[in-house]
């Protein structure tokens, strides 16, 4: 099912281990220190108060939705016996490459059809792209493998469901990829039973890879039921259901989870858009007692390298309750809060960005960037904090409505 497509927004996030953060949503100017009006095209790098244009940035849908990073882009083969059974040989690479996913059929002025490789300045083709919207882009660093999820069915001339992945030659079809809704399953030619989350190992079988299901070990064992999704009344059990963003934490094999549903699992039949799935017990629990707000969506989750903080951001105006628990106040979030997975607390960063939609974050340190979209007297516009104890900047992004000076602030809230 496709996504919301948001207007006016930052949508994607990427920080680099030098300190670099591209941005990439659906704007094409934004206000500058100086005060004037600068033309950027869906993806940048953010400088300390402005952002550079990648290029000529993106045109026709100009929307960047994704972005990942390999710090040194392997160069793989892949041998393969069948269709789906191949061995994928990758050596060292030199150069870095920024990956970049949306719905644009044009990027620096050259027909690339919804993702772009950006390396030595230069937007590259991956292939002849793909068919439709891409929303999710993650490249893995090991295997130099590049992962893409969307509205898409065709990835250059290869039938996919939703999901593939590229290896520099091939496109991989991984198992028949995933089905609308309505049939809830992963994998077209094994189907698996599976709630709009599901697992890939292209290590399994051999080889060909294998999906499953986030189960519960518990009996009735009812994966038919089981991932995230909406319970109660036959009007909420057709609502839309999202999965937006997954962070997974090594140390305690714990998979977070973050999206628009009320429940995961066969224990939680009513949780607000956040749960935490254990790789190990095979079960699904509350995360810091959920968060709450009307209608709350988690849109990002990120752990830093080597942090027990979980950063969870989106659309909601508490942490700490359910909109279920009528007896707890919680903490008061302005849609971005942080989760110590170490003690269990949260820290609301200094009340967040109040009336705003935060769509991605990256953290560098103790500074928090985020993205979004935010209300300015009852009109919308493309939005990015930062926030260093404070949020010391908060910038509109394609401000045709707002051509005033930017909104530098000493705090917000």
């Amino acid at each position: 099912m496709k996504a919301q497509i948001i207007l006016f927004a930052i949508i994607a996030m990427m920080r680099l281990s030098n300190g670099t953060v591209y941005v990439g949503g659906d704007f094409s100017s934004y206000i500058a220190s100086n005060g004037s009006r600068i033309f950027v095209s869906a993806i940048g790098e953010l400088l300390t108060s402005d952002i550079l244009q990648l290029g000529d940035g993106v045109d026709l849908q100009k929307q960047v939705s994704a972005i990942s990073y390999l710090p040194q882009a392997p160069r793989c083969d892949r041998n393969c016996s069948s269709t789906q059974a191949c061995l994928v040989t990758c050596v060292p690479g030199s150069d870095p490459a920024l990956f970049i996913g949306g719905s644009f059929t044009i990027a620096n002025g050259a027909e690339m059809y919804r993702i772009s490789r950006i390396t030595n300045g230069s937007m590259l083709e991956t292939d002849k792209g793909v068919s439709n919207t891409v929303y999710s882009v993650q490249a893995h660093e090991t295997s130099g493998i590049v992962y893409y999820g969307g509205a898409f069915l065709d990835a250059t001339g290869v039938p996919v469901g939703s999901v593939t992945s590229w290896d520099g030659k091939n496109w991989d079809q991984m198992g028949g990829g995933v089905s609308f809704p309505s049939t809830c399953d992963a994998s077209g030619t094994q189907p698996v039973k599976a709630r709009n989350i599901a697992m890939w190992d292209p290590a399994a079988a051999n080889g060909e890879g294998r999906w499953s299901s986030l189960c519960d070990s518990n009996p009735p064992n009812r994966c038919d039921i089981d991932g995230v999704s909406y319970r109660g009344t036959s009007a909420q059990a057709a609502s839309p259901v999202y999965v937006f963003s997954l962070a997974y934490h090594a140390a305690s094999n714990m998979l977070y989870v973050g999206g628009l549903f009320q429940s995961a699992g066969q224990r939680y039949a009513n949780i607000n858009s956040l749960a935490a799935f254990s790789l190990t017990s095979k079960s699904w629990s509350i995360v810091g007692g959920g968060i709450a707000g009307p209608s709350p969506v988690v849109h990002a989750l990120y752990i830093s390298p080597g942090s027990q903080d979980l950063y969870v951001a989106g659309s909601f105006s508490a942490v700490g309750k359910q909109n279920s628990d009528v007896l707890s106040a919680g903490l008061n979030a302005g849609n971005i809060a942080v989760f110590s997975l170490t003690s269990g607390s949260w820290n609301t960063l200094n009340g967040g960005i109040p009336d705003a939609d935060i769509r991605t974050v990256a953290v560098d340190g103790q500074t928090v960037y985020c993205g979004g979209k935010k209300l300015y007297t009852n009109q919308q516009s493309g939005v990015i904090g930062i926030y260093k104890g404070d949020w010391s900047l908060i910038r509109t992004v394609n401000p045709s409505l707002f051509p005033s000076s930017p909104l530098l602030r000493p705090r917000l809230g």
